[in-house]
Order: C-alpha cells, then sequence, then structure tokens
C-alpha cells in the first residue's frame, strides 16, 4: 500500500505535482530559477561532454523531472550550435502543459530510449523515501496518518530490517536507488548522467 498512496499523494489529481510546485509562485525554487548563469555553465560542462564523446550527431539529451522548463529553455539557448535532441520526462499534468509550450523539446511521462546525457536536476531529494525510527520496541516505520481531519505521525510495524538506537532516525531512499538502477540501464554507452 506505501506506493500506491505514495503515487497517489504525489501524482494523483489532487497530489502535490498535479500543478507544478517549483518556481516564483510555487513552493521552492530551484536554481535555474534564481539566475540563468546557472544554465550558462551547465551548458558550458554538456558541450565539453558533447566533444568527449565524439561530438554525437544527433545529441540525444534527456532532462528528467523537468518541472515548469526554465532550464530546458535556457540550455536550448546555450545549445543551439549543437542543435540537441532535447527530450523532457515529467509526470506532473500542469508540468507537461508548461513543457509542451517550448520550441524544441519532446515532452514524454517515462524514461525512454538510450540517450547521451541524463540530466536531473534536484531530483532525487524529490522521490519518496521511508523514515524509521529506534524505539524501545525496536525500529519502527515513522507513516503519516489522518487524525480528525489533520496529519498526525503513526509509528508502523516493527522493521525486520535495521536495527536503530532510541530516538534515532535514519531514511531509507528506495526510489532513489531504483532510479539510479534505471538511469544506469538506459543510458547510451558511453554516455552521462548529470
Amino acid at each position: 500500500p506505501f506506493d500506491e498512496y505514495m503515487e497517489l499523494a504525489l501524482y494523483g489529481e489532487q497530489g502535490y505535482y498535479a500543478d507544478p510546485p517549483v518556481g516564483p509562485r510555487g513552493d521552492f525554487v530551484t536554481s535555474p530559477h534564481i539566475h540563468p548563469v546557472f544554465a550558462e555553465l551547465l551548458g558550458r560542462a554538456i558541450t565539453e561532454l558533447h566533444r568527449l564523446l565524439g561530438e554525437p550527431v544527433p545529441f540525444r539529451i534527456t532532462e528528467i523531472g523537468a518541472g515548469d522548463g526554465t532550464l530546458a529553455r535556457e540550455l536550448l539557448r546555450h545549445l543551439a550550435p549543437l542543435a540537441p535532441l532535447y527530450v523532457t520526462v515529467e509526470r506532473s499534468p500542469g508540468a507537461r502543459a508548461a513543457l509542451d509550450a517550448i520550441d524544441g523539446i519532446e515532452v514524454i511521462e517515462r524514461l525512454r530510449g538510450e540517450p547521451h546525457l541524463i540530466l536531473a536536476n534536484e531530483l532525487l531529494d524529490n522521490l519518496p523515501f521511508r523514515r524509521f525510527r529506534g524505539t524501545p520496541e525496536g525500529t519502527k516505520e515513522v507513516l503519516i496518518d489522518l487524525q480528525d481531519g489533520r496529519f498526525v505521525e503513526r509509528l508502523g510495524e516493527r522493521s525486520s530490517g535495521t536495527s536503530l538506537p532510541v530516538d534515532v532516525e535514519d531514511v531509507v531512499p528506495e526510489r532513489a536507488l531504483s532510479f539510479i538502477e534505471d538511469l544506469a540501464a538506459r543510458l547510451a554507452r558511453p554516455g552521462y548522467a548529470l
């Protein structure tokens, strides 16, 4: 049920990512929103990676978790001489709509193909994780429940995994780890992931 509830909470019709939470009017901003120099410097690095890859044509770039497209828009400007085939992967319907308005990119929901370069700016810290806490009864998972219309913390059953000292917490980034495994399987050989 953890995966089903997390999917619903993040990507359901009323989920957190239904509309892009990133940007000046959102819940947070990322480096591309703060100053365009981020994309300029990243563009220089990507140009060097393109050279190191033997200058493939087309140069396939995939940005995962592209949000509102701020980074994609700026990178396309800096990478214009390379004429990249730029694909964005985004699950949020609102973000996909924003990305569709940008010329020169393809918008998809799931990673596919074998890109030469995969970009994921501030994505790993936005993937679901599991949190555990040491208690006198053993290590238990920290869950969120609904009580009287409010979110409350609840401890799950005793975990058969790692044993934590009392009041010590740890997280297990299961989705980040599986995401990295998927990247490794899909990246062109040779290729880069940033």
